[in-house]
């Protein structure tokens, strides 16, 4: 006689995963150059595998990350004799994000440390690596208001209309670049100039 069974399964549970541990950490330094300025440093990373107590596995990062940045405002004028009356405020900047994925991005069944492992050619291997990174990088060069006022202790006349006094310039500098697993190179380059009087 013919039989049939009908079995229902409740609950199903994935166990043995891979709980790989990850870390974090990030620091600021920040020095006061007394009247001529002030450098700013900072640093963030984590690793693959970090992410909050309450994540599950699959919501913590899955890239090896690391950031840093410098950047000084400076009055250079400071350095120059007193008489000359120069106001020349400077501001540099330099930021760079680099995220390594822990999977190949364009197979993403492969871990990319493996894919790495097994490219014997280093120009190749290097040349991977950087195509599956997400990469970004600022530069950023300031002049703001620069004029020449003169010696503040000689009593002028009269300022006249064409007087370097009446002047200021401003000059920015900015450059982005970045690249992706789907952009090779994305480069943006601003300079902007302006006279004031």
């Amino acid at each position: 006689v013919p039989k049939c069974a009908e079995v229902w399964f409740n609950e199903l549970r994935l166990a043995g995963t891979n709980d790989q541990a990850g870390y974090a950490a990030s620091g600021k330094v920040a020095l006061q150059l007394a009247d001529l300025g002030n450098v700013n440093l900072s640093g963030l990373m984590h690793t693959a595998g970090y992410g909050n107590i309450d994540q599950k596995i699959q919501q913590r990062f899955q890239d090896n990350f690391y950031q840093y940045g410098a950047s000084t405002n400076l009055s250079l004028g400071k350095l120059m004799p007193k008489s000359w009356g120069v106001q020349l405020p400077l501001f540099v900047g330099y930021n760079e994000n680099v995220s390594t994925p822990k999977y190949n991005p364009y197979d993403q069944d492969v871990l990319l440390k493996d894919q790495l492992n097994a490219e014997r050619n280093a120009a190749a291997r290097d040349s991977m690596r950087k195509a599956a990174q997400d990469f970004t990088s600022i530069t950023s060069v300031n002049l703001t208001n620069v004029r020449i006022n003169g010696n503040p202790q000689k009593k002028n006349s009269k300022p006249k209309p064409w007087s370097l006094k009446n002047f200021d310039f401003s000059y920015a500098y900015s450059s982005q670049l970045k690249h992706n697993p789907t952009i090779a190179e994305d480069r943006l380059t601003n300079n902007k100039l302006g006279l004031g009087y």
